[in-house]
């Protein structure tokens, strides 16, 4: 979903998405991705 939100730019839903995520599955293939992924949008200015 947060490739989704993404798209559509909706930064918001984006890192909500994100942080369920790694609350679901902390320890997934591809959780360092998500969270770099969520590193980056929390340091972007706001719209």
């Amino acid at each position: 979903m947060a490739q989704v939100y993404a798209a559509k730019g909706d930064v918001r839903s984006e890192m909500t998405s994100l942080k369920q995520y790694l609350k679901l599955a902390p320890n997934s293939s591809d959780a360092r991705g998500a969270k770099d992924t969520l590193a980056q949008l929390e340091v972007r200015p706001a719209k």
